[in-house]
C-alpha cells in the first residue's frame, strides 16, 4: 500500500512510543557471491535514509567525486534534537568482504547558528561526539556503528513509488512499482510505464568504443504480489515494439530464465537475488547479476562476470 507523501515524511522523523526492537535495522540478502567489477561500484542513493523500525534518527547522504557528506540526525540523551556532520572518502571494500565501500568519519557537533525565522547567524565547531564507522552493503543498503558500538542498518526513505516487500520472508527491501494505470508522460507507449535510459560500461576494451547509452526504454514492472518480480524494457522501433531486456529478482535454483548459464544459477545461490538477460545477436545474450538492494525506484546496478556494468537511469522521476 502506497504512504502518502506527508505519512511517509512524518514516519522518519517522529519516535514511536513503542520500545526499540532487537533488530537494528532493515535485512537484506548479500549475494556474495554476485559478480563484481574491479572499477565500478554502486554509490549509495543521495537523500534521506532512515531504518523502517527505529523511526526519529537518519541520515541525509550525498557522493560527489567519490567524496561522501552526510548528517545525522536525532535527540540527545535528555531527549532534545540534535545533529551531527560527517564527511570523507569512500574507501572500496575488499572483494573477499561483503559491501562496496566503507567510511570512517568524525561527527561533528554544531552550534550558534540562526533560529528559523531569524537573521543569519554563522554556526560554529564546539566539537565532536565521536566517530561513525559506515558501510554501503548495496546501493539501498548502509551499516553504520558510532564509537564501535551496535551495528545499525538504513534504507533510503522512498515516497515517489511504491515499494512493496516482495521476498518478505528474505528481505525488508521493498522493489520498485507503479500505480495501476498510471502515467507518466504522454510520449509513454502504454500505462504503468516509466521511462529509462541505459547505459553498458565494458572492462579493458579493444577500443575506447565501449560507452553504450541506449536510447530511452519504457519499463513496466510485474505484479508487487507475484515472485519472481520483474521490470521489463520495451524499445519503440517505429510502428513496431522491440522487447529489448528484462529484470527478473528470484531465487534462481528454483528456476527462472530459462538460458541462463548454469554457472552463474549455481553461483547466485539459493537467497533471491537480481539478473538482467540483454540481447547481443540471435539466441544469444549477456547477464548481469546483483543484490535486490542495487535495483531501486530510480536506478539499478547490475554486473556481469567478465566485469562489465550495466546501469539503469530512471527519467522523468522528480
Amino acid at each position: 500500500m502506497r504512504m502518502p507523501i506527508a505519512g511517509a515524511i512524518f514516519a522518519a522523523v517522529v519516535t514511536l512510543a513503542s520500545p526499540a526492537l532487537a533488530q537494528h535495522g532493515p535485512q537484506v540478502p548479500p549475494c556474495e557471491r554476485c559478480p563484481t567489477s574491479a572499477t565500478e561500484r554502486p554509490t549509495p542513493r543521495p537523500g534521506m535514509w532512515w531504518d523502517p523500525q527505529r523511526s526519529g534518527t537518519g541520515m541525509n547522504m550525498e557522493v560527489q567525486n567519490g567524496v561522501l557528506v552526510g548528517t545525522w540526525h536525532g535527540f540527545d540523551e535528555t531527549g532534545a534534537p540534535i545533529w551531527y556532520q560527517f564527511s570523507g572518502a569512500l574507501e572500496p571494500i575488499e572483494e573477499s568482504d561483503t559491501g562496496y565501500w566503507t567510511l570512517e568519519a568524525d561527527l561533528v557537533h554544531f552550534t550558534g547558528g540562526n533560529c528559523i525565522d531569524c537573521d543569519y547567524q554563522p554556526s560554529e565547531v564546539v566539537g565532536v561526539r565521536g566517530s561513525i564507522e559506515l558501510t554501503v552493503l548495496q546501493r539501498n543498503l548502509i551499516s553504520y556503528r558510532i564509537d564501535g558500538g551496535d551495528e545499525y542498518r538504513m534504507q533510503p526513505l522512498v515516497w515517489g513509488t511504491p515499494m512493496p516487500q516482495v521476498f518478505e520472508d528474505e528481505s525488508d527491501l521493498g522493489l520498485p512499482m507503479l500505480p495501476e494505470g498510471y502515467r507518466v508522460s504522454p510520449w509513454a507507449i502504454g500505462d504503468d510505464m516509466a521511462p529509462w535510459v541505459l547505459v553498458l560500461r565494458i572492462p579493458n576494451p579493444p577500443t575506447r568504443d565501449y560507452l553504450v547509452s541506449s536510447v530511452v526504454m519504457w519499463g513496466r514492472p510485474g505484479s508487487p504480489h507475484l515472485t519472481p518480480y520483474s521490470i521489463n524494457f520495451l524499445q519503440s522501433d517505429g510502428p513496431s515494439l522491440l522487447f529489448s531486456i528484462f529484470i527478473e529478482c528470484r531465487n534462481f535454483m528454483e528456476g527462472g530464465v530459462s538460458s541462463m548459464p548454469d554457472s552463474l544459477r549455481q553461483r547466485l545461490g539459493s537467497e533471491p537475488a537480481c539478473v538482467l538477460r540483454r540481447p547481443v545477436g540471435p539466441g544469444v545474450f549477456e547477464y548481469y547479476a546483483g543484490p535486490l538492494g542495487n535495483v531501486g525506484d530510480d536506478y539499478f546496478f547490475l554486473t556481469a562476470e567478465d566485469g562489465s556494468v550495466i546501469e539503469g537511469h530512471r527519467l522523468l522521476y522528480r
